[in-house]
């Protein structure tokens, strides 16, 4: 799963959208959160990443919701700061997200 969401990861940041998003997709099918719950959280989160770096916000915070809801190596404090998450930072559901999880 690693290499599916390092590829979309490095599509996004060329501009490949779609790309981009099937191979995040690729990596949460590979190693989704319910067979693995150590590992499976970091291909969703990169999801995540991914779809923010492509203008996709709502279905990025679709994914962090989520992501805040569970055992995660996210908090709603690294969303905060973490400059990978600026261009949601102006969005109602996720200032919402981080209020509801102060």
């Amino acid at each position: 799963a690693i290499y599916f969401y390092q590829l979309g990861l490095a599509h996004a940041g060329l501009g490949n959208v779609q790309s981009a998003i099937e191979y995040g997709k690729r990596a949460v099918e590979v190693n989704p959160i319910e067979d693995d719950a150590a590992e499976g959280p970091y291909a969703e989160i990169a999801l995540a990443e991914i779809y923010t770096q492509t203008g996709h916000s709502d279905e990025a915070i679709t994914i962090l919701e989520r992501i805040l809801d569970i055992p995660a190596p996210l908090s709603a404090n690294l969303l905060r700061i973490d400059p990978r998450w600026e261009p949601l930072r102006e969005h109602p559901r996720f200032q919402a997200l981080l209020k509801k999880h102060k």
